[in-house]
């Protein structure tokens, strides 16, 4: 095996945490994730003896997400629906 490691985390949470990986082609991970607040931390750790490991073009975008339902009501036969948009960042690894 290989000696190497890497890891990301964000906000505590880890995401990926992957050890003795072999040489891999190029690989394009992507995360799902929301800020908990003004500022969330994103962190990498790595070992990679054999340098076959790299790191490329991250970017921290705002989610273009769904809206949700926020609430409904009846105005006579009319069904209303107030949305809500939910606002999680995507963390993109290139």
């Amino acid at each position: 095996m290989t000696p190497n490691k890497f890891l990301v985390s964000w906000n505590g949470n880890i995401l990926f945490d992957q050890r003795d990986m072999p040489a891999l082609g190029w690989t394009n991970l992507q995360f799902l994730v929301s800020a908990t607040g003004a500022s969330t931390v994103l962190q990498f750790g790595f070992r990679d003896d054999n340098s076959y490991l790299a790191l490329d073009n991250v970017s921290v975008l705002p989610s273009q997400s769904a809206p949700g339902i926020a609430s409904f009501s009846l105005s006579g036969t009319n069904l209303v629906v107030n949305g809500a948009m939910a606002n999680p960042a995507q963390l993109i690894m290139c």
